[in-house]
């Protein structure tokens, strides 16, 4: 399966044309192939490559599950959980705007996603109606959606984004116990670097934004004691300058990020930097020969890097802004 991810050229080639016809024409040679023709009857353009990626990475990961280790199936299904996230996001914020999903960018692998996706068609129901229903579902997430509907109802929730950091909460928390609790230190260590990315990130966006250190403590994840040391050193920070600083001393990254920084205050070529890290310790374990829940974990983390590239492109290309983002996306084996 991992001999099936995008090589650097086939990556070259897709940054290389001018049109999302010809971005799917080299997809075609890949193994997007039959997802791409099967799809290609109902939709085109963006969308049809948006969908295929989504209907292959669903079946990518219904595969995996036939064959996990025991060892590794209630994490798989912790992990799992994060396209549930998504699902809710994107159902939360169609009830909210009157915007129809139409199952789009569902991934449905597992009963809860399924009914998700059955949930985000009912057009009867209204963001107050759909946040009940979602509490009493009894999946994973029904517990978060109680305290949600509760203060939802109370008024406390005034804006439907609100709603994303109680379900990041949940799945975060989640997640870092997992984590914790895995005796397999590769596991441990590819869980727990995804988690600190996504801390990392926050801190330096939020310093960036001049938020106040109280409300950025409010925002990292803390499911384990050093990842809250590692998020509040860096929050402890006088500045942004000093937190991109200490995250490249921490990461061992190159010191001309910080010159990029100083220079544009994006905090793009930071982050692609620290996803790069992610890859490279991802595919590390992933050359392990034998065929531990380490070496699955690895590839799920590579083939989710893949289908956010592939997007990437394509929608850059169909909007003409394909050279901003050649050094923002990079092949993953």
């Amino acid at each position: 399966m991992k001999s099936k991810l995008l090589e650097e050229s086939q990556v070259n080639q897709l940054l290389a044309v001018n049109s999302i016809e010809e971005v799917i024409e080299l997809l075609e040679e890949t193994a997007y192939q039959q997802d791409l023709v099967e799809l290609s009857q109902k939709y085109s353009g963006v969308e049809l490559v948006n969908r295929a990626v989504d209907q292959n990475f669903t079946n990518t990961l219904k595969k995996i599950a036939k064959f996990l280790p025991l060892d590794g199936s209630t994490t798989f299904d912790v992990v799992v959980e994060e396209w549930t996230m998504q699902n809710l996001k994107a159902i939360i914020a169609s009830k909210a705007t009157g915007i129809p999903l139409n199952g789009t960018g569902l991934v449905t692998i597992n009963d809860e996603q399924h009914h998700l996706s059955t949930l985000s068609q009912d057009n009867s129901l209204d963001l107050k109606k759909t946040i009940r229903k979602l509490g009493n579902l009894g999946y994973g997430f029904s517990q978060a959606f109680k305290k949600i509907d509760h203060e939802y109802s109370s008024g406390e929730i005034q804006d439907f984004r609100q709603i994303y950091k109680q379900i990041d909460d949940y799945y975060y928390a989640k997640l870092a116990y997992t984590a914790e609790h895995r005796k397999d230190p590769t596991v441990k260590s590819l869980m727990l670097a995804r988690i600190n990315f996504i801390n990392v990130m926050a801190v330096a966006r939020l310093k960036l934004a001049g938020v106040s250190d109280k409300d950025i403590t409010a925002n990292i994840i803390a499911g384990s004691p050093k990842l809250k040391r590692d998020a509040v050193k860096l929050i402890q920070k006088e500045n942004i300058d000093e937190v991109v600083n200490e995250i490249i001393r921490t990461h061992k990254l190159s010191q001309e990020i910080a010159e990029e920084f100083k220079a544009t205050k994006s905090l793009v070529k930071l982050e692609v930097a620290l996803q790069r890290k992610i890859v490279q310790q991802a595919l590390k374990v992933s050359k392990v020969s034998t065929l531990s829940f380490a070496v699955i974990l690895a590839f799920i983390y590579l083939k989710q890097g893949e289908a956010s590239f592939i997007k990437a492109i394509a929608y850059s290309t169909q909007a003409g802004i394909r050279e901003e983002i050649k050094n923002l996306v990079f092949a993953v084996r």
